[in-house]
């Protein structure tokens, strides 16, 4: 009897640190969502015309209560991440720009940002973005002050070699570790 609740207690233990292990190695961050969304769907789109969210996702529904962009043509539109974000992708026509941006969505509770940690941050998408061309960004770092939760800003990567009012460029709006919309445009005058 003894043999058995032990035999029990150690499979019962192997189990949960299988579970724990799993658990640990499928975890997907915001900050691996973050860098999905630009670097295999956002910028290719935007540079080279590749459709992006292929796959990925479920189209708006009628319930869902999503206004999409009116000026958007050419494109689509995606729900992401378990309802948590809306894509959209396409074409504005004045200006004329390619345009794929994600931001939170309305109808999930659960949190509508992507929650990364503010040290370092510039530094990672600047080496994230960095394969789609020069793009700088326009601060060294997130504001980490004790209110910077409450400072909404945004935060762009231009092309350093572009022109001044256009080329490709990434823009995000933060406050703090918080990224609640990532837009990702390139002018179509200038580069199409």
């Amino acid at each position: 009897m003894v043999a058995k609740v032990y035999g029990f207690l150690t499979g019962a233990g192997i189990t949960a640190v299988a579970i724990l292990g799993f658990n640990v190695w499928r975890h997907v961050s915001d900050e691996d969502r973050l860098e999905l969304v630009l670097t295999e769907h956002c910028l290719p789109y935007v540079s080279v015309g590749v459709t992006p969210f292929d796959g990925m996702g479920r189209a708006i529904g009628v319930y869902d209560g999503i206004t999409t962009d009116e000026r958007i043509t050419n494109g689509g539109a995606a729900v992401l991440f378990d309802a948590r974000f809306v894509a959209e992708w396409g074409e504005i026509a004045e200006p004329p720009v390619r345009i794929c941006m994600v931001y939170g969505s309305t109808t999930d509770s659960a949190q509508q940002v992507f929650d990364v940690a503010p040290d370092g941050f510039i530094g990672r998408v600047s080496s994230m973005i960095e394969p789609f061309g020069d793009l700088r960004p326009d601060v060294a770092e997130l504001d980490t002050t004790d209110d910077s939760e409450s400072l909404v800003r945004s935060i762009a990567w231009r092309e350093q070699n572009g022109p001044n009012d256009g080329g490709l460029s990434v823009t995000m709006t933060t406050a703090g570790g918080l990224i609640a919309e990532v837009m990702v445009f390139k002018d179509l005058v200038q580069n199409p």
